[in-house]
């Protein structure tokens, strides 16, 4: 006569992405020479970036690694740093971006 009863809690909020950050990041990617993918589906993953957008507009954006490499999450998964300059010149290029259209 055991009795159970599930409650399943989200403890992250959905994340959105707003359109004018994506816009910029965009934009960010174009003036870096960067290739764009858009998914055919969101990701599955976004773990606490929702609070993000919940203070400010934000994006979640991802940097291809390849396809022989294992998904982020998995446990043979080893963050390629060739993938350092890329990451860090698109974040500095879409920030430029940010400021010119809010201003600093």
């Amino acid at each position: 006569d055991l009795e159970i009863e599930l409650t399943r809690v989200e403890p992250f909020p959905a994340t959105r992405n707003d359109e004018v950050v994506v816009g910029i990041v965009v934009e960010a990617a174009h003036s870096r020479g960067l290739d764009l993918v858009q998914p055919e589906r969101p990701f599955s993953f976004s773990e606490d970036f929702g609070h993000f957008g919940s203070i400010c507009p934000s994006a979640l954006i991802g940097l291809g690694a390849g396809l022989d490499t294992p998904d982020l999450h998995h446990p043979r998964y080893d963050f390629p740093d060739e993938l350092l300059p890329f990451g860090v010149g698109l974040v500095e290029a879409a920030i430029r971006g940010l400021l010119e259209r809010y201003g600093n």
